[in-house]
Formats: structure tokens, sequence, C-alpha cells
């Protein structure tokens, strides 16, 4: 099966078949693990704390935005959920948690 026809199944599956609703901006907060180089000489291991980043998307429909990326060539799939479930969560502002340990991503909405 070609890439693209892979591509427009993962779209169709992921997004549907009808128009998306209009979004001008989403907030996301990530916050990601991070282990610093420097030791904590009290405990004597590396700390551990989470790397905040902000993403905004903008745009006259950034829900059509993010499902036109895979098509596109430009996000590969699968996408993480809280981008994929946009359309559906009713809000424009994320925080996603990503733990270093289980790998699983908790998501906020608020």
């Amino acid at each position: 099966m070609s890439t693209i026809i892979r591509r427009d199944r993962f779209v169709q599956k992921e997004f549907g078949p009808n128009p998306q609703p209009s979004l001008q901006k989403v907030d996301l907060q990530l916050n990601l693990p991070f282990s610093s180089e420097s030791k904590d000489f009290r405990l004597g291991r590396l700390s551990r704390q989470p790397f905040p980043v902000k993403v905004v998307f903008e745009g006259s429909n950034v829900i059509e935005g993010v499902k036109n990326l895979i098509p596109l060539g430009i996000a590969s799939n699968p996408m993480p959920s809280y981008l994929t479930d946009l359309h559906s969560m009713a809000t424009s502002s994320l925080t996603v948690d990503l733990e270093e340990d289980d790998r699983q991503l908790r998501v906020s909405v608020g």
C-alpha cells in the first residue's frame, strides 16, 4: 500500500470525513521529563524535574491544520491523541504531562 493511501486512511480514521470545528487558537503546555546533568549532592542522584514547553497553534482553523499535517508528510502517524482528539475536547487549552518512567501521557483540560 502506498504511503499516501496509508496517510489518508489514518486521517479518515482519526478525524472522520466531516469538516472539523473551527478553532482559531490552541495553547498546549507540554511538561516533558528532564534529568539534569548536575547531581543533587544531598540525595546522591540526578535530579529529575519536568521541562515545560509551551506551543501555540494559531490560524483560521487549527484542527483542520493539524488534520492536514499527515497527508502533507509533515507529521507521522500515529499522532498523539491530544492532537487527534482536539475536535471533541471542547477546549483550547491543554496541559500534557509525560512521565519518564512509564512513558504515559496525562492530559489536563482547562
